[in-house]
């Protein structure tokens, strides 16, 4: 691919059902049914806290979502971020985060994000608007894509060229995309191909959560 040059995406209106924090070490154990995601254990307590914090001052009506499995390692960091233009947190949310060893921390390879929005929005994070020198017009990436069926809901896998090809949080990284009616769901992983199975079975930790009420259903 040849060198951008220029780009812009726009973060989405996201409703970001998500939470992080690090308070202290605490002890991790597997989720059932998945050798690569453990329990939280309260992890992203602190995270979810300020999210209700932010929902309640900006009257915002996303609603607000504690994954319960993550991927295994040492949660690094979880951080809050608004997906509206100037820091609105009435457009949406997203969780950044860090998980395994610090060589995992130094490469970005623990690298992961959540995130729930209009569809619409979230997109531009997939499909970056960029320019090449010389040309007048923008180009619009289209990264390679499958449909898959997971836990019973058709969800979308992207497939992100790395930092040195494409611009934006989600480069490098495998994006697992699901609708629920008007909301529109993101995770993703940070590793290209080899990554993919984590992010699906994060998504499908997700997609358990909000059809049964909890974070994990062991049959899927």
């Amino acid at each position: 691919m040849r060198a951008l040059a220029r780009y812009s995406y726009v973060a989405w209106s996201l409703i970001v059902i998500v939470a992080a924090g690090c308070g202290g070490s605490k002890p991790r154990t597997p989720a059932p049914g998945n050798r690569l995601l453990e329990k939280a254990n309260g992890r992203l307590s602190g995270v979810c806290k300020e999210l209700r914090t932010e929902l309640a001052t900006t009257r915002a009506s996303w609603p607000v979502i504690c994954p319960e499995a993550l991927p295994r390692g040492e949660l690094r960091k979880a951080t809050l971020f608004p997906l509206g233009a100037a820091g609105d947190f009435r457009a949406g949310y997203g969780i950044d985060a860090l998980s395994g060893s610090a060589s995992d921390a130094a490469s970005q390879g623990g690298h992961w994000t959540f995130a729930v929005g209009k569809r619409e929005a979230l997109q531009k994070f997939i499909f970056v608007r960029y320019s090449v020198p010389g040309e007048a017009r923008d180009h619009v990436l289209q990264p390679p894509h499958r449909r898959t069926k997971l836990c019973g809901q058709q969800v979308q896998t992207y497939l992100m060229p790395g930092e040195n090809s494409v611009p934006g949080m989600y480069a490098g990284h495998v994006v697992v995309e699901w609708t629920v009616g008007p909301t529109t769901f993101h995770v993703t992983v940070h590793g290209g191909a080899p990554k993919r199975e984590l992010a699906l079975a994060l998504a499908a930790s997700i997609i358990n959560g909000l059809s049964r009420g909890t974070a994990q259903r062991e049959n899927c």
